[in-house]
């Protein structure tokens, strides 16, 4: 059975010294009320650290805060969990109050997946019901993975989610800062550039810059580097997992405001697929736009199951979908927070008399560009790679009299059968058609000995 946590948090960092805030007030550590149990041995638990962080030192540190002030972040599980462990960084000694808690009603109703917003913009608290906490804990500062609870701190793990109800709220792992000193390290700076983040800050700090006292520690979300701190957990799934949803399909981008395609995902659980198992492609035309289910069919023998979806869009919008996957258990996994997405292109150039297929030439394109515009002729550009392919709407969809494909090994101009071919009713239209690929016979699979025939597309429109 596979077993995981997502740990949701990623981010870029440079070096940058900043700060982590919130009110004690705001929530009360002597109240706390712990969950456990029915709990999986100890020995069984998984030895792999659920994270996205790896094994190696942080390389940057938050530097400011006060007494008083809160930081925590906010994990996922995808089903109810048994939490045994917890670890953080430090750059220098501090004394913290250390808690776990469930992720409040009201911040999720209004921040979805546990997404912070700027710092100090919020009077909405991430932290609900406390699940654990801890007497005052010094961190030594090193650098390292320091371990702030074990299983045997909390009574042989935490509870998260309830199992028969097959609920698995978000948690929110955090601490208060009892001295002004102490200062936890943030993520490694390779972490690629995000506008979000699941560490949220609050407290007087954050009361006293901005009148409120909740958000993240970033200041400005997509205008200055985003801030994680580098915090991770170990948990067991004593209940079993939902389905596991890979390897879900790229839809291209398109011209058309109304588009179908095939959308395919490898979609594998720890009991055969069955009549009781049931996997959807939910589309969202927008960020507000109404959402709709399409039934997957399958799977087949490679565990992939496919659907075909439509969308009903408009010209330079951009369409979201992902999968949702619910087994005979109930056990439902989704790949919503972070969606797959293809967008409503509208051409630069509607009136133009050429369209141009790059198909992977790269700078090797350039002087054939520039012949083109030289002589003055106007034209409509597409990159292969740039909008994952090419469909035949698009090509219909302009009002070109002549395609040039300039290709290196392209994936769009058969050798043999054409008919279902993306260029067929523009070539059958009377339209001029050019093609420069010199690995154009090696991309369709020819062998050594080339002879075509009639309804060979190299033969009957190639010549």
């Amino acid at each position: 059975m596979i077993r995981k946590l997502l740990l949701l948090g990623m981010s870029s960092l440079l070096f940058i010294s900043v700060n982590l805030a919130a009110n004690t007030t705001l929530l009360s550590i002597s109240d706390a009320s712990i969950v456990r149990g029915p709990i999986a041995p100890y020995p069984e638990l998984d030895e792999e650290y659920l994270d996205r962080y790896g094994e190696q030192p942080a390389r940057i540190h938050l530097g400011d805060g006060q007494v008083g002030d809160t930081i925590g972040t906010i994990f996922q599980a995808v089903a109810p969990c048994s939490l045994y462990l917890v670890e953080q960084q430090w750059f220098s000694p501090g004394s913290v109050e250390y808690f776990i808690a469930i992720y409040s009603d009201e911040a999720n109703e209004r921040f979805q997946f546990g997404r912070a917003p700027d710092r100090g913009s919020t009077n909405f608290s991430p932290i609900g019901e406390i699940l654990f906490s801890a007497d005052t804990v010094t961190v030594e500062g090193t650098g390292e993975w320091e371990t702030i609870f074990t299983s045997e701190d909390m009574n042989g793990g935490i509870r998260i989610g309830d199992p028969d109800l097959v609920t698995n709220p978000a948690f929110f792992v955090g601490y208060v800062k009892q001295s002004d000193d102490g200062e936890p390290r943030a993520m490694a700076a390779d972490m690629g550039d995000l506008d979000y983040t699941y560490t949220w800050f609050g407290g007087p700090t954050a009361q006293n810059q901005t009148g409120h006292p909740w958000g993240a520690y970033t200041r400005y979300l997509g205008r200055e580097t985003t801030v994680e701190q580098y915090v991770r957990v170990q948990i067991d799934y004593p209940w079993g997992l939902p389905p596991d949803v890979l390897e879900i399909s790229q839809v291209r981008n398109t011209f058309d405001p109304n588009p179908s395609a095939i959308v395919t995902a490898v979609i594998v659980d720890d009991s055969e697929w069955g009549e009781n198992h049931e996997a959807r492609v939910m589309v969202r035309s927008g960020l507000n736009g109404a959402v709709s289910a399409f039934v997957m069919d399958g799977p087949d023998t490679n565990n992939v199951l496919s659907a075909e979806i439509t969308a009903h869009s408009t010209w330079g919008e951009t369409v979201y979908y992902w999968v949702e996957a619910t087994d005979d258990a109930g056990m439902l996994r989704t790949t919503e927070e972070n969606p797959m997405s293809f967008n409503i292109i509208h051409f630069e150039n509607p009136a133009a008399k050429l369209l141009v297929v790059d198909d992977g030439m790269g700078e090797l394109i350039e002087p054939f560009i520039a012949q083109i515009e030289e002589a003055g002729i106007s034209y409509e550009y597409w990159n292969m790679q740039d909008n994952f392919g090419l469909d035949r709407m698009t090509v219909q969809g302009g009002t070109w009299s002549s395609i040039f494909v300039f290709a290196d090994g392209g994936s769009t101009v058969p050798t043999r059968e054409w008919e279902n071919s993306i260029y067929a009713p523009f070539v059958e239209g009377g339209g001029d058609f050019f093609l420069m690929d010199q690995d154009y016979f090696a991309a369709n699979g020819e062998g050594d000995s080339l002879v075509f025939t009639e309804g060979d597309f190299a033969f009957d429109i190639l010549g």
